[in-house]
């Protein structure tokens, strides 16, 4: 879950190795998260053209209803989050982890549905034009120590082929750090870097909320961005299945879930050279034996049956698991019989 401090890429490009000064590249940091809450910057690449739907339940331009959206983000998630002392510039009090409370609520704010045509696209590969809907809600981070009682209202978004989410719904906002509710400020960070703005965010897919605070600074004629904060949650009553939807074991602790190392299957029945970690409700005995399992896994572009090699559940399999003896129906399964499963190495 922890992400690296880059030079801004993906969108945000904002100075180049030759001499640009530090108010240029200010300038143009400025200029690349300049538009609404929801990131329209201003983009001649495409053409949205919003429409505002009357209820909830209308379908909107991505083939779901507000309604359907608000099912996986209303509602309270609690968890933890942790800030980074990384540099350029880190968080300056403790980077130990603290209770977090994520509260989103809908109360009648707009719905517009949004398609996306090709504009003047100065790429030669071409420009992806995400279509998209967005419901105005009203969302809350809140730690335990006071550092974050933030609200803010924006655009709840649904991008099924979003670019820069890992999952289809998600929110962020961004914000000053010198004006918060609660007690963080740009004094709480040290280092090289000159900080401009502070964005948060957070996806949510069956349960579980997974996001960051990201700051955007400058240092060294660079305008960068990284992960001051993360943070992960369940919502309130979600366990199993949410648990599922986080990703890296950074992001199990933060929820109070288990990470469990497992081994991805591979042509022929072979497991993979890495490990993938997975995040349960709760683990399996450490000495049960490896058994082949099968899960619905994929992003915001493709779906798909992913086998897996896991120290077994027993009868008591979580959701959305499956023990491939039950489930002959997916393809690699057959390694359920044909082969043994991997182990951990």
């Amino acid at each position: 879950m922890v992400r690296r401090w880059l030079p801004w890429m993906l969108g945000l490009l904002a100075c180049d190795r030759s001499g640009t000064d530090s108010d240029t590249a200010a300038n143009q940091l400025s200029a690349s998260g300049s538009g609404s809450e929801s990131g329209d910057a201003p983009d001649p690449a495409c053409v949205y053209t919003p429409t505002v739907l009357a209820s909830t339940a209308a379908i909107g331009v991505t083939g779901a209803s507000a309604s359907e959206v608000l099912a996986q983000a209303e509602g309270t998630f609690t968890g933890q989050i942790a800030w980074t002392s990384e540099v350029p510039l880190g968080y300056s009090g403790s980077t130990d982890p603290v209770a977090l409370t994520l509260t989103v609520t809908y109360a009648g704010g707009e719905i517009r549905s949004i398609d996306a045509a090709p504009g003047e696209c100065p790429n030669l590969g071409g420009c992806q034009c995400e279509p998209r809907l967005e419901i105005d809600v009203t969302w809350q981070l809140t730690s335990a120590d006071g550092v974050l009682d933030e609200t803010w209202v924006a655009p709840l978004l649904h991008e099924p082929q979003s670019w820069h989410m890992a999952k289809p719904i998600g929110i962020r906002s961004r914000f000053d750090a010198d004006q918060t509710h609660g007690s963080l400020s740009s004094a709480s960070f040290t280092g090289e870097g000159e900080l401009q703005w502070l964005e948060a965010s957070v996806t949510f897919r069956n349960g579980a909320a997974e996001g960051s605070v990201d700051a955007f600074v400058l240092w060294n004629e660079w305008a960068g961005a990284g992960a001051a904060a993360t943070f992960a949650a369940l919502e309130d009553g979600a366990r199993d299945l949410a648990c599922h939807e986080l990703t890296g074991d950074g992001a199990c602790a933060l929820a109070g879930c288990v990470a469990l190392v497992g081994a991805q299957q591979i042509l022929d029945c072979q497991c993979a050279d890495f490990d993938d970690t997975f995040c349960f409700a709760s683990a399996p005995d450490p000495d049960a034996p490896m058994t082949w399992y099968t899960h619905p896994a994929g992003d915001t572009w493709s779906q798909y049956d992913q086998v897996v090699a896991l120290p077994s559940f027993g009868d008591a399999t979580p959701e959305p698991w499956r023990a491939c003896v039950d489930a002959p129906e997916v393809p690699g399964c057959e390694c359920a019989t044909d082969a043994p499963a991997c182990d951990h190495g």
